[in-house]
């Protein structure tokens, strides 16, 4: 079995699904697995102090967060290359680092507009239209992350 090389290996991805997406998307696809890598690693860890999940359980939880880093992985390696964000070459072994100043400023941007910039109402206007194939231009960020 060859090795598994973060930033390569897809874990899951389809690659031509993710080329394709727009900066938007790929904001939106990160910032939901990195979210749900956070909850199963502080809700595992809280629950296990606790004596809720036996270390079987920890240990299966352990293996999960371990088996998202090469998702979690590819997406930080395609949207730094993408966006010409620094990043290292992927190599057996290492993790993909981009410059951490530049793909916050590339994050931020995003999350400002999504997480923090819409209401839940417009949210929901946002995903049912993004459902329906609608026109949802008018909910997508203006300007570039570069100028902010």
């Amino acid at each position: 079995m060859p090795e598994r090389i973060f930033g390569l290996d897809t874990g899951g991805y389809d690659p031509q699904k993710i080329d394709s997406m727009a900066d938007w998307e790929l904001f939106l696809e990160y910032y939901s697995i990195t979210l749900v890598a956070w909850r199963l690693n502080h809700d595992t860890a809280r629950d296990y102090s606790r004596g809720y999940i036996s270390d079987e359980g920890y240990s299966e939880a352990a293996k999960s967060l371990e088996e998202m880093q090469y998702p979690i992985e590819y997406l930080l390696y395609t949207i730094s290359k993408r966006n010409e964000i620094p990043v290292n070459e992927p190599a057996a072994g290492n993790h993909i680092t981009p410059d951490r100043d530049t793909f916050m400023k590339w994050y931020t941007y995003y999350d400002n507009h999504f997480i923090h910039g819409m209401s839940d109402d417009t949210w929901k206007e946002f995903e049912q239209k993004r459902k329906e194939g609608a026109d949802i231009s008018q909910y997508l960020p203006d300007g570039n992350w570069h100028s902010q």
